[in-house]
């Protein structure tokens, strides 16, 4: 069936069209629908139905898809439908050194994270999500005009980056089945520049050829064109073994290495403070700095978010990273030793995502009938902060989503440790050091649900 889906010539078209339909009425529920109230915001961010779709429902599917299947996202993203409908406008503009080496997607997700949702609040804010949609938009058309090819998808789109590094675990890939084919292939439609402004059955658009793809190619984001295009059906979509085995540390870049450290930072920071214990653990030493200093309003809030997400996660990777240096003796540089230990740790990162996501999105199905009723949920969230609405608890949902994420984290922990211990590249005590780490970041992650047991 799934083989019937990828050749077809309309998929992913028609789904794309269905998305940016969704896309455009969220987009009309958020905008003028505000509050400056800070208890009202973290009610209404629930009862609108834009922000509830976006923020608990699109956002933590993205996760679980590209952990689970791949950048499967991208397939049916409204953007990427947008960017080729204007791309024959484009000035074909070669695309700077700084945007192709990843730095531009880890920059603007570093923007969006800790000055648009963790100190403006634009999640829990309706019309605040609708200008950073809008935002994104702009941005797209703006790097399309401007540049060649996917620009925006391949180089700035602020997920890229992430979603690249969690599909290592997928067990899906584009592939081709004979290599030997694609060598005596005098067409080459799947790269033919004849065919890359084609709605359907264009070429590769990102800079890839299909038979080159491997283990290491997280660029690829399974618009599926490449399998309608080829004349020979040589390309498919084929169950793989998961890219994370087989990835290099040396082939994982800065750009991702700052991407790796942030979401180490943002996803402890999103478990542990979903428990009131590890909350006011994780807080301690923030607030005592803040307090120090005197910070209010958003200069706390700025300060407790880079201090959480950005100075805790590059002190912890920095000083183990520092340690292994120094008992290596300076085999290897200190920026190999830490792209390999932000390897090691990504399992752990992105099988946390996938425990947050869970608790997220099912502690937000009460507001569910509520946000349908009243769709822009101005009403609603005034009965809830009034009391004349009583949300029910998820009680029997609450134990299996428990046993789901802290399955996971066990379960990406056996990957790091089968990878650190099948890595010939280093000494045996750094090897011991490592399996350390990933233990002292795996306790850390599970406090906070072993925490609500005391």
């Amino acid at each position: 069936m799934f083989k019937r889906i990828y050749n077809n010539k309309y998929f992913p078209i028609i789904l794309q069209v269905i998305s940016l339909i969704v896309f455009i009425v969220i987009l009309s529920l958020g905008i003028g629908v505000t509050t400056e109230n800070v208890k009202f915001a973290k009610i209404l961010r629930n009862t609108n139905l834009g922000t509830l779709v976006v923020w608990s429902y699109w956002w933590p599917l993205i996760v679980v898809t590209a952990v689970f299947f791949g950048r499967h996202w991208c397939t049916v993203c409204p953007i990427e439908f947008i960017t080729h409908c204007v791309s024959f406008l484009s000035l074909k503009k070669r695309v700077p050194k700084w945007m192709r080496n990843g730095w531009g997607i880890t920059i603007l997700y570093s923007v969006i994270l800790l000055i648009g949702i963790e100190t403006l609040s634009i999640h829990r804010v309706p019309h605040g999500m609708a200008l950073y949609l809008l935002t994104l938009v702009g941005l797209a058309f703006i790097t399309t005009i401007i540049f060649d090819k996917r620009s925006f998808c391949s180089y700035l789109c602020p997920v890229g980056n992430l979603l690249g590094l969690y599909s290592l675990f997928s067990r899906w890939g584009i592939r081709v089945k004979d290599t030997s084919q694609c060598l005596s292939c005098k067409e080459m439609s799947c790269v033919s520049k004849d065919k890359r402004n084609n709605l359907l059955q264009r070429s590769c658009t990102s800079n890839l050829y299909p038979k080159n793809l491997s283990v290491q190619s997280r660029s690829c984001i399974m618009c599926t064109q490449c399998i309608k295009s080829c004349s020979h059906q040589n390309v498919s979509l084929q169950k793989v073994e998961r890219a994370y085995h087989g990835t290099i540390s040396s082939s994982i870049k800065g750009a991702e290495v700052g991407m790796i450290v942030l979401l180490t930072g943002f996803i402890s920071y999103e478990v542990l403070s979903s428990w009131s214990l590890s909350d006011q653990m994780l807080h301690v030493l923030p607030n005592y700095f803040i307090e120090q200093l005197g910070l209010v309003d958003a200069g706390k809030k700025l300060f407790n978010t880079l201090f959480v997400f950005v100075l805790m996660p590059l002190c912890f990777y920095t000083l183990f990273s520092s340690v292994i240096y120094l008992i290596e003796k300076k085999r290897h540089s200190f920026v190999s030793i830490l792209k390999r230990t932000a390897l090691y740790i990504l399992p752990l990162v992105a099988f946390g995502h996938v425990f947050k996501a869970l608790l997220k999105t099912t502690s937000r199905l009460p507001f569910w009938k509520y946000a349908l009723e009243k769709p822009y949920g101005i009403i609603n969230a005034q009965k809830i902060m009034e009391g004349d609405i009583q949300l029910t608890h998820m009680s029997r949902i609450s134990p299996l989503v428990m046993i789901l994420g802290v399955s996971g984290l066990f379960f990406a922990y056996r990957l790091s440790t089968k990878k650190i211990l099948k890595d010939l590249d280093i000494v045996t005590t750094s090897r011991w050091i490592y399996l350390m780490v990933l233990t002292i970041y795996l306790l850390l992650i599970l406090f906070g649900p072993m925490s609500s047991l005391i």
